[in-house]
């Protein structure tokens, strides 16, 4: 079988890996295309100056998001199985002032935040 010499060259001009990580020499398509794709989109955002991935505050919020429902549905079952006073009755105290002082700083750190928000908070604990 005889070698294209140039093989490196063109491929790097049609933005293929070398033919030992691309799934070439293996025949693997399935592992060609996923390299190819990675390539493309790396090279679209370089070109473009963007990104296709989520940004660190985009993240962040839907952190927030899944915390908050988490917090809210435990809430609700304790309040549903215990009753309003369950942070008292079941929580330790020890627990409890760790949670204060972290809600404390917490408003702190955001001085702007709503009333609800720190009531949310205060309530919590």
């Amino acid at each position: 079988m005889e070698t294209n010499q140039d093989f490196r060259k063109a491929a790097t001009a049609q933005i293929l890996l070398d033919p030992e990580e691309s799934g070439i020499l293996e025949d693997d398509y399935a592992a060609f295309l996923n390299t190819r794709a990675k390539l493309l989109v790396a090279e679209i955002e370089r070109l473009t100056g963007q990104s296709t991935a989520p940004r660190v505050e985009e993240i962040h919020a839907a952190i927030e998001s899944l915390e908050e429902r988490i917090r809210d549905a435990i809430h609700t079952t304790f309040v549903e199985g215990v009753g309003l006073n369950y942070w008292k009755q079941c929580v330790p105290e020890k627990i409890r002032e760790s949670v204060e002082f972290r809600v404390h700083s917490e408003i702190k750190k955001k001085p702007a935040s709503s009333r609800v928000d720190r009531r949310r908070a205060v309530s919590a604990t």
